[in-house]
Parts: structure tokens; sequence; C-alpha cells
């Protein structure tokens, strides 16, 4: 449930060596990579904030400063809601005269309807819904009934400030390689991911405020025990939604290098942090970077 903060969409996932270079305390997770003619900065997003968590780090403004092009995992001004639609539809709902009642156990199936109808969505529709697509959309609503919101997430901040200030913008992946991980589950490792999510709920509203304070103040050592404990269950989908998403972006993080402008690029915290991280996969090409 964790992930979805601090990954993505969805939300998952230090080991050794993280802990080889020393690390501010005050404000999120950065590096800095350099370039013969310009800097890359590494900025550990948040998606989900509230109203209360602004002003941002003065380390938030300090990057955004000093930078000309933003990174995000995902360009906003190239999402096309058609093709969401078509993704979801083909993906993310059961096959016709199919629910889940047909395929969750009964005291998972009980405790389903329970939870969709305390967060206050459509029974009928809920048990239309693949278990991954279901799991996304319950931890969503609870993250945001407990008070914190999309709009108010670091990357969207920063894309709207981008926006008016006329920088660009670019992607590191589509949407689509977003929701890939999880679309492409096993049906057995779907209805598990649900059932953990279904188990864990309750704990939402002691669970996210402490990972955005660990987010806020860069430690490491909480990051770590939520977002392992999390998510130790499930290797397959933290390696592909995680690890396997740090591989495909480490070369375009390359390629920055050899610009002249400097990069701002924000990524949710967990692809820093963790194995066959961002930061560990550089390292092993031969790239210093440097925590800031």
């Amino acid at each position: 449930m964790m992930k979805y903060l601090l990954s993505r969409p969805f939300a998952l996932l230090l080991l050794a060596l993280i802990w080889t270079v020393p690390v501010q305390a005050d404000g999120p997770p950065a590096w800095s990579l350099q370039g013969e003619n310009n800097t890359v900065w590494l900025l550990g997003s948040i998606h989900l904030l509230r109203e209360q968590d602004y002003p941002l780090p003065e380390k938030v403004e300090h990057l955004w400063s000093g930078t000309e092009v933003l990174v995000l995992e995902v360009n906003l001004d190239e999402l096309d809601p058609m093709a969401m639609n078509r993704i979801l539809a083909q993906h993310g709902r059961l096959p016709a005269e199919t629910t889940l009642v047909d395929i969750l156990d009964e005291t998972t199936l009980e405790r389903t309807r329970e939870i969709v109808n305390e967060l206050g969505l459509p029974e009928d529709q809920a048990l239309q819904l693949r278990p991954w697509l279901l799991t996304t959309m319950l931890t969503v609503q609870a993250i945001e009934k407990a008070g914190y919101q999309s709009g108010l997430g670091l990357d969207m901040h920063l894309y709207q400030r981008a926006r008016e200030a006329g920088r660009e913008i670019r992607g590191l992946e589509s949407t689509e390689d977003q929701l890939r991980p999880l679309y492409e589950l096993e049906r057995e490792m779907e209805v598990r991911y649900l059932r953990h999510t279904l188990e864990d709920i309750e704990n939402i509203e002691q669970q996210v405020p402490e990972m955005v304070r660990a987010w806020r103040e860069n430690d490491h050592a909480a990051l770590e025990t939520l977002l392992i404990d999390s998510f130790a269950e499930f290797p397959e989908l933290s390696d592909a939604a995680l690890a396997t998403r740090n591989r495909a972006w480490v070369p375009q993080i390359i390629a920055m290098l050899e610009d002249e402008r400097d990069y701002l690029v924000v990524v949710g915290s967990a692809h820093l942090v963790g194995p066959d991280n961002v930061i560990e996969l550089l390292r092993e090409q031969g790239y210093e970077a440097e925590a800031f």
C-alpha cells in the first residue's frame, strides 16, 4: 500500500550501498550527478500530500531553482485519457459474466465488500474489477480519505510550476509502462495482493503520516522498514514495478549528462532505495552519485 505514495501509482518497496555516503536529514532523498557541462539532480517524490505539508523543504526549492528541465516518471502533458480507458477496459476488468464472487474465498470476499462500502465505492462495479485494479483503487481511496491528495503531490506540484514557468517537461516512460507490472500479475498473485491490502488498510491513517515524515526528513531507516515490510511478500511484483523500470531509466539519465542544461529528475522515492535502485545501478555503470 505504501508504495503508491513513493513509487508511482502504485505503489512498492536500503541496502548497504546507499549507506556508503552521508545524506542530509533536512529534506527528501536527493542525489547529484555531474556531467562535463551540467548537473543532473535526482529527487525522491511522494505522490500524495496535504495542504499542511507545504511549504516544501528548502532542499526542494533549491533544486527547483537551479534546473532548466523537469523530468517526471510520466510526462503529464502527454497523458491520453482515451488510451488509459482502453488499457483499463482491456486489463482492468474481469471477463464478462465473471465477478470477484467467482474467484475470491468467502472471507476475502466479505472483507472486500466491507472495505468497498466503507470507502463509498459502488459494490457492483467494484466486484467486476480485476483484483490488481481494485487493490489500487482501494489504496488510493483510503489515502485520500486520510486527507492526502494526488493534486498536492510533489510531482504534480512541480509539474504545474514547470508549466507556469515555461520549462521543458519530459517523461521517462508511458502510463502503460507503469501499469504493466500490475496487469501482468498471475491471478493467484493478484488475489494475494488484494488480501494483503485488505489486511493492511486499517493502518493507513498511522502509516501515511509516518511515511511522509520519513520522506520529508530523509529517514532512510524508516523508509526501509515501511517499504520492505509492506512488500516482502511480493518479490516478483517489486522486481517488475521497481527494478525493471529502474534499469530502463538509467540509460536515459546517463544521456542527460551529455547535455549542457541542468536536469531535475523526480521519481518515486522507492526507486532510489532498495535492491537495484537507480542510484546503485548508476554507480555500477561507473557514475558517481553524491547525496545532497
